[in-house]
């Protein structure tokens, strides 16, 4: 019954911002402007049968949330309100997800129905589910999928959570370029997960409850290494096919994304943001920039994808992150390696939108990439405070006897 509640809250919610934002002529002009209406000419060149078309002429785009949308105007619901059942849909699944991986993950339910009230109680969420056309709730879905078989997978060091986890990355990248970074930041995570285990073992050789099966574990060997390092990568690219396979053929580039590389090496948008392909390389920076303007940048970046992105989010955005930042810092101090794993998961992913806040500051795309790790370290954070209630509890009860 308790699981049904965040669902509840979370239609309610979501149902009010969407008869506001269909009832206001501003609001419903708003929800297939600009980024969505990229989105909306794609799935209806997807449902007309032009895929290859749909895929190239937006190349700076991604399929998959095109291609449910598109799913949805075949059966008729091509109306804004139509589209937008698509996102609260994505919405529903994401609950789901969540209360499920109480169970899975943290082995209690009430975890996952932490993290499911954390979900429907954000601004963020209720706001591009209700009032926008966008990849944000579709890309926070498959990411939070990945970190789930992520912490499964350095848990029990089974193979079949990092082909999962390798899928949903897939996933992640046919919604949005920088899906691609989340799986390298997944790939180097688990192999400096593989290089530090070792020590950790030794710094905690006692203390299993730090340590999983898996980081007891021999080291792998040459062939264990080759298929925890090449098989996902080769369930990455099957999965991001879709999104390839158009690109190498037009563009003789698999991973041509338009004009978006050049935010990498300009220092404003509207440097970056000409039609066409890339126009700068990292050779054009650094003739032009020096070592002061580096750190600079990456100031600027840390503060305002770790601060600046989630200020914009109201009351509700800033207590879920500092709740999230206290299940980072307890995550840490109980040395627990899957703990530590998962930030630096999150600042691997992360560093791209550093690097490139400069020149493309986009709090949206910047709060959504962190939105699921922020996800998983509140139900971290009342796993630990459990932990330690428990743990005080059971101290009092020697002291007593």
């Amino acid at each position: 019954m308790f699981a049904c509640a965040p669902l509840f809250i979370f239609q309610s919610t979501v149902y009010d911002r969407l008869e506001q934002t269909l009832s206001d002529p501003t609001l419903s002009v708003a929800a297939v402007s600009k980024d969505s209406r990229h989105y909306v000419e794609m799935a209806t060149a997807f449902h007309e049968g032009d895929w290859f078309e749909g895929i190239v002429e937006r190349a700076h785009r991604q399929p998959l949330y095109p291609a449910l949308l598109a799913t949805a105007m075949a059966v008729g619901a091509d109306s804004l309100r139509g589209l937008a059942f698509v996102n609260i849909l994505v919405g529903c699944l994401t609950i789901l997800l969540l209360l499920g991986i109480g169970r899975w993950v943290f082995a209690r339910w009430w975890v996952g129905l932490i993290g499911a009230l954390a979900y429907v109680s954000s601004e963020f969420i209720i706001g591009n589910i209700g009032g926008r056309l966008m990849t944000e709730p579709l890309y926070i879905l498959v990411v939070t999928t990945t970190l789930a078989f992520a912490l499964k997978y350095l848990e029990t060091n089974r193979l079949v959570y990092l082909l999962g986890a390798s899928a949903a990355a897939g996933l992640a990248y046919l919604t949005r370029p920088n899906g691609l970074f989340l799986f390298v930041a997944m790939w180097v995570t688990f192999l400096v997960h593989d290089l530090v285990r070792k020590k950790f073992v030794e710094l905690f050789p006692v203390d299993a409850s730090k340590t999983s099966a898996n980081d007891r574990a021999p080291s792998p060997q040459q062939p264990q290494i080759l298929t925890r390092y090449l098989l996902p990568l080769a369930i990455f690219v099957i999965v991001a096919t879709p999104s390839w396979a158009p690109r190498l053929i037009e563009f003789n580039d698999p991973v041509y994304h338009g004009y978006l590389p050049n935010y990498m090496w300009v220092d404003s948008y509207e440097e970056g943001h000409v039609g066409g392909a890339p126009r700068y390389t990292v050779w054009d920076y650094v003739n032009s920039h020096d070592v002061g303007d580096v750190a600079y940048r990456m100031a600027y970046g840390i503060a305002f994808v770790f601060w600046g992105s989630t200020d914009d989010f109201g009351v509700s955005g800033i207590l879920f992150y500092l709740l999230a930042l206290t299940g980072v810092g307890l995550g840490l101090r109980s040395c627990r390696l899957g703990h530590i794993m998962l930030v630096v998961f999150m600042c691997f992913q992360s560093s791209p939108l550093v690097w490139t806040a400069l020149s493309n500051g986009n709090g949206r795309v910047s709060y959504s990439a962190l939105f699921p790790f922020l996800l998983f370290y509140v139900m971290i954070l009342s796993t630990e405070l459990y932990r330690r209630r428990y743990a005080t509890s059971q101290l009092l009860q020697k002291k007593t006897v």
